[in-house]
């Protein structure tokens, strides 16, 4: 069983590298959200961050968001395996455990913040349904949202994360108002008084913290005012939310701010648009792939940095999208 495994393994490395090869000169835009310094279900350790960034020092061409835009547009060169380290929403275990870990290696990277979070005005509203769930004391919960009823068992710490990340994806299908009323009934609904502000466990860095990081290699882009979600607010909301969390940043940080990154990857028309008049140079998405010199890029896609060192592999080197178009050619002819 064990020699299996490690053939199978061994198999797997050798069609990463052919599909890393054969996508040498596509750009690798990788996301990243939040980490820990211990395993966590929904963060990146920093021990698997390490990881990540020592198969990027040695394999690829980590590159600033700036060289790869201009590599996008043929302004200048795009070396073979460019990759871009991105980092969204600005949470302060970026600037403790991420960080440290970009400097060590010598590694660019962009993290995209929120204005207001960066400030400490606001909670990310995703927050605020993991903060829920975690401090009822009930050990049930039932409520109806647009009609849907949902309810989920609060038995332990894991069904608490699996019960918000379930209303999290409900809510995101809703207009920000109508989200920001069903907050507060979840909140009512399960007797937990949520504060103004967020606690150190949802917390983001500061503007200090990110003046220093723009000093050594980090490029801080934008991520909105206050995090919604862009294609759930109205054309002066969406203005809004480009053009002055852009000044408002650069305020903050005293440097200019180009990159823009969509809340949860989304966008419509309208928020392209509303980017366009804020004057970026780049935004990118959570539509997941590659990307190559054409593309639009306001709406740049990502890969996901998966924590499993084979699912990440996977992700980085291609194949994961090449199995995803046979799927989709597949599905396609099926229909047909």
């Amino acid at each position: 069983m064990f020699k299996r495994k490690i053939l199978s393994t061994m198999n797997r490395l050798k069609l990463f590298r052919l599909f890393e090869q054969r996508s040498r000169r596509r750009l690798r835009v990788l996301m990243y959200h939040r980490f820990s310094e211990d395993a966590h279900p929904l963060r990146i350790s920093s021990a698997e961050f390490e990881r990540h960034l020592k198969y990027l020092k040695t394999n690829a061409r980590v590159i600033t968001i700036d060289e790869a835009i201009d590599g996008l547009k043929g302004t200048r060169p795009l070396p073979d395996f460019s990759t871009v380290i991105t980092i969204d929403d600005g949470y302060r275990d970026s600037y403790e455990i991420a960080y440290p870990l970009l400097k060590k290696y010598g590694l660019p990277a962009t993290m995209y913040a929120v204005s207001s979070f960066l400030e400490g005005k606001i909670w990310l509203w995703t927050d605020k349904t993991r903060f829920i769930l975690e401090q009822t004391t009930l050990d049930r919960y039932e409520t109806f949202i647009v009609g849907k009823k949902i309810s989920a068992r609060l038995s332990d710490h894991a069904s608490r994360l699996n019960a918000a990340a379930a209303l999290n994806d409900t809510l995101k299908r809703m207009r920000n108002d109508d989200k920001e009323k069903a907050l507060e009934k979840i909140a009512n609904d399960l007797s937990v008084a949520v504060p103004e502000r967020p606690p150190a466990e949802y917390s983001g860095f500061s503007s200090r913290e990110a003046s220093e990081m723009a000093e050594n290699g980090i490029t801080i882009g934008s991520h909105t005012v206050s995090h919604p979600l862009m294609d759930k607010i109205n054309a002066s909301e969406q203005e809004k939310e480009a053009i002055d969390s852009r000044r408002r940043l650069e305020e903050l940080i005293g440097r200019d701010v180009w990159h823009f990154c969509y809340p949860n990857g989304s966008f419509d028309r309208g928020a392209r648009t509303a980017v366009e008049k804020a004057g970026y140079r780049s935004a990118v998405s959570s539509d997941f792939g590659q990307c190559m010199p054409g593309d639009e890029i306001d709406i740049l896609r990502r890969i996901p940095a998966e924590a499993d060192t084979l699912a990440f592999l996977q992700n980085f080197t291609g194949l994961e999208e090449f199995k995803r178009s046979i799927r989709s050619r597949y599905r396609t002819r099926s229909a047909l």
